[in-house]
């Protein structure tokens, strides 16, 4: 997907979504676009709500899916509705 976020274009691959103290999350691997500290090798965005980057224009895209893998477990979202890392049998509540 791609968003806007602190006026700059930025390339997302959505891997968590779900629901945070009830509100619509998302947990999104940044691959590209622009970034004021530099797009770092492993950079994770989080997403939609405060305290947390709030996106604008957001639109999907039709192109590649891009990762690196998690080393640590998200907390961005509490209700898990869908998890793009979850192995089948994965208790999806329990997170990566």
């Amino acid at each position: 997907m791609a968003a806007i976020y602190d006026g700059l274009l930025r390339l997302l691959c959505p891997h968590v979504l779900g629901r945070k103290s009830g509100r619509l999350h998302v947990f999104c691997y940044q691959f590209g676009g622009s970034s004021n500290s530099g797009l770092r090798r492993k950079e994770w965005a989080t997403g939609v709500a405060s305290p947390w980057r709030k996106l604008s224009q957001v639109k999907l895209r039709a192109e590649a899916w891009h990762t690196e893998p998690r080393s640590v477990r998200q907390t961005c979202v509490d209700e898990i509705e869908f998890d793009a890392d979850a192995q089948p049998g994965d208790d999806p509540q329990k997170g990566q």
